[in-house]
């Protein structure tokens, strides 16, 4: 944007200038004068430019070539002193509106300056801030590349898992069948035995019922024993 406003404010100069001199032929040199003075302005401020502007050079030396022949024509024209008089006055006005133009050109390349200043400050922020964007990037991009090589690591381990589950559940199922197969067995057993004990203890009424007339007669025979010692030991105190 630099270059661009530097291109204006000298074909502003030039047009500024040309009108002057096409307002009055008595008052070109001044007008070159103050163009070659806002050129120079324009160089100090933006030096950088010079090669950019070499265009705008070009077209103010075919003007300066205009001016020359149209100001060759004037002094054909102007032969008496009284018109040169009288051209002062726009002499005068012309180099205050140069001088004016100056000043104003100056203010706005100070004040775009002051604006170029700021922008680079911004930029100069927004460079450091890309790097740190750029660092912060780079330590994601590692932290996603550890998370990628601990998930494919996780993976793997839970396929092995899955194998090793599958292995497990088909002992554990294998393992269902035979104790299924011998709970089978072992009912089959343990009814038998239920059977047998209930034959058991049907053949075994008759002797219980024995053994009870047995005990009984048992009891009554120590209640006679017990009787008859008793008997013998008052016949023996009695003797």
């Amino acid at each position: 944007m630099t270059k661009v406003k530097a291109r204006r404010l000298i074909l502003e100069a030039d047009s500024s200038t040309e009108s002057s001199v096409d307002a009055s032929q008595g008052c070109h040199t001044l007008e070159e004068e103050a163009e070659l003075e806002v050129e120079t302005v324009v160089r100090e401020k933006d030096g950088p430019l010079e090669k950019d502007i070499q265009t705008s050079e070009k077209r103010y030396s075919a003007g300066m070539k205009r001016r020359a022949t149209r100001k060759e024509k004037g002094k054909n024209i102007m032969t008496d002193e009284g018109t040169q008089e009288r051209n002062q006055v726009p002499l005068a006005e012309a180099k205050v509106a140069t001088t004016n133009v100056v000043v104003e050109k100056e203010k706005q390349l100070r004040e775009t300056e002051a604006k170029y200043e700021v922008l680079r400050r911004r930029l100069a922020e927004d460079v450091e801030m890309c790097r740190s964007s750029e660092k912060t990037c780079e330590s994601l991009r590692a932290d996603i590349e550890v998370t990628i090589c601990a998930t494919v690591d996780l993976r793997d381990r839970l396929e092995a898992s899955r194998v090793t589950f599958n292995e497990e559940s088909r002992r554990v199922y294998e393992l269902s069948e035979d104790l299924e197969k011998k709970d089978q067995v072992h009912a089959t057993e343990l009814a038998a035995k239920e059977k047998a004990l209930r034959e058991c203890e049907v053949a075994r009424t008759p002797d219980m019922e024995l053994i009870e007339v047995l005990e009984a007669k048992c009891n009554e025979m120590r209640s006679q024993r017990l009787l008859a010692k008793d008997q013998l030991n008052e016949m023996e105190v009695n003797l």
